[in-house]
Order: structure tokens, then C-alpha cells, then sequence
């Protein structure tokens, strides 16, 4: 949807073809971003996951992982070396763990370099106020400023407040 009213906004630039093209070409490069972070955050928590499944235990983790994340990390790794689930409460915790850490480490800076790049003002004010589904909720939220990393941690947390049931829940 982005990339088509970006095509339509390009219309102001009619009488310079170039112009129009390095624009289109520029938002193409921004919207990449965004699918870059996904797999940038899917990357994060595998390379994460199995760091500390290895050396977790190891003096100087600590310096490398964020403590909250470490502790999460650890609390998966326990329950799987005792055979154990779980409990939701748990779940929430590690959830948020991750969430938090990617949010500081890997989406805030790759969205606030992207940000300094992309040189339409127009359309940089447009993407950073997304209309985003989560899929672990039915409802879409307007982001006010989606560089802000309070503003992604709000919505996330209000979409999990409308999740019904599940090992999310409330909270």
C-alpha cells in the first residue's frame, strides 16, 4: 500500500522524470528496510537462543546479552534441561524479553538510519504513522511515530491487552 501511494505522491515530480525515478527508486529502498528488520529480528533471537543455550553460563555473558534477555534466556533453558513447560507467566516474561531487546538493538537503530536516508519528507512523515495488524491480535493500530521505540512498545503492549486467550494473554 505504501509503495502505491508513494507511486501516486511521485505525481508531484512529473515535470522531473529523474527526480520522480531517484524518489520511487529511494522509497523502494526504504520499504526494504522494514522486511530487513524482520529477518534482522529473526536472525537476533535464533543467534540469541543458541549463544546461550552454549555459553550462557560463562563468565562476561552478561556484557554481551542484556541481563533481561540472559535471565530469559536462561529460564527456556532450565525448563528445557528439566523436561519442564512454560507457564504462561513465563512465556509473557520471555516474550517481553526479546521484545524489549530487539526494540533497542535491533529495530530502533535500523529504523532511525533508514529515517536520516530516505530524503522525501512527505512520505517519511506518511510511513511513520503505519496502520499495523500484529498477528497475535485481530485488531489494527495507528502508530503515531513508528521511530519511536515508547510508541512500538505502546501499541505492542495494546495489542496484547486486546489478545483474548492464548499463552500471551493480558499484559
Amino acid at each position: 500500500m505504501g509503495l502505491k501511494l508513494g507511486e501516486m505522491l511521485s505525481l508531484q515530480f512529473v515535470l522531473s522524470p529523474k527526480r520522480r525515478r531517484e524518489q520511487l527508486a529511494a522509497l523502494r529502498e526504504f520499504a526494504e528496510v522494514f522486511r530487513n528488520i524482520n529477518r534482522c529480528v529473526c536472525i537476533d533471537i535464533y543467534t540469541n537462543y543458541h549463544f546461550t543455550a552454549r555459553y550462557g553460563e560463562h563468565a562476561g555473558v552478561a556484557e554481551l546479552i542484556d541481563v533481561e534477555l540472559l535471565d530469559a534466556l536462561r529460564m527456556v533453558h532450565f525448563a528445557r534441561e528439566e523436561g519442564r513447560k512454560l507457564t504462561d507467566t513465563e512465556k509473557r516474561d520471555v516474550f517481553q524479553a526479546h521484545f524489549l531487546h530487539e526494540q533497542t538493538h535491533v529495530v530502533g537503530p535500523r529504523i532511525e538510519a533508514a529515517i536520516v536516508e530516505f530524503p522525501w519528507p512527505l512520505v517519511r512523515a506518511i510511513a511513520m504513522r503505519p496502520l499495523v495488524k500484529f498477528a497475535f491480535c485481530p485488531h489494527r493500530f495507528w502508530f503515531r511515530n513508528f521511530a519511536s521505540r515508547e510508541d512500538r512498545i505502546e501499541r505492542r503492549t495494546a495489542g496484547l491487552r486486546y489478545r483474548s486467550a492464548g499463552w500471551l494473554g493480558a499484559g
